[in-house]
């Protein structure tokens, strides 16, 4: 299975979480688009792995029944673990080709989080969530094209994927500015199991955890609903 099709499946399934969840509880529920760093754990881990830049979308659905102070939580993320390029010789073509290696992590994850969700500035929370990871490794090499030679032909040499399940555990705080958009930091616990290795000539390590921390930018279901009832209202015709 490539890439893409992980992502689709990832993002249908947020989708269908979306929908089991009552309306009442959307409306102080949010989505957010994250930055995140990942960094290995442990000496071994910071020997033979390396820190990583990504980003995410999550939904944080909080539980009417509860108060607020429960809320589920969904959410796809990818990092790019390695993005580097080299210059491989051609004796045939008797030209330089441009070769690319990009490796990367995803996950998607499910879980809760405990905390104040509703109408307020400062939310914090703790919470834990179950994961489905992935792991992947992807060659290409550049061809020139002697047709077009401003597009090269891209051929690729080498892909790999691997799977793993794990979970994470974590606790950040919530800024609700303007109970409308809301700005998030925090951190989580990263660990995956029976993580694959080698993922292939020139693959970084993989470590089994990782302590990532993360900075999210939302907008409140909320905020949307009230939006959407202003474009909803009906304009009054005046009378002849």
């Amino acid at each position: 299975m490539n890439r893409a099709s992980h992502c689709l499946t990832s993002a249908l399934m947020i989708v269908f979480c979306a929908a089991l969840v009552p309306a009442s509880a959307l409306a102080d529920g949010k989505l957010s688009l994250y930055l995140s760093r990942m960094e290995p754990t442990g000496v071994d881990a910071q020997r033979f792995s390396r820190a990583s830049w990504g980003g995410g979308i999550e939904a944080v659905l909080p539980w009417y029944a509860a108060y607020n102070l429960v809320a589920l939580t969904s959410g796809l993320e990818l990092s790019n673990m390695l993005s580097q390029s080299t210059n491989v010789y051609d004796p045939i073509l008797r030209e330089t080709l441009e070769q690319r290696t990009n490796q990367s992590y995803g996950r998607f994850f499910v879980g809760g989080r405990v905390g104040p969700h509703g109408p307020g500035f400062v939310r914090p929370h703790a919470g834990a969530n179950l994961a489905f990871v992935w792991y992947g490794i992807s060659t290409d090499i550049d061809i020139p094209n002697p047709a077009d030679p401003n597009q090269p032909i891209t051929k690729n040499l080498d892909s790999n994927f691997d799977a793993a399940f794990g979970y994470d555990v974590n606790a950040g705080v919530d800024l609700n500015i303007a109970n409308a958009f809301p700005v998030e930091v925090g951190m989580r616990f990263v660990k995956s199991f029976n993580v694959p290795q080698p993922l292939g000539q020139g693959a970084v390590s993989v470590s089994p955890s990782y302590l990532q921390t993360y900075l999210a930018i939302g907008v409140g279901f909320d905020f949307l609903h009230r939006q959407s009832n202003k474009g909803a209202q009906p304009r009054v015709s005046p009378e002849d």
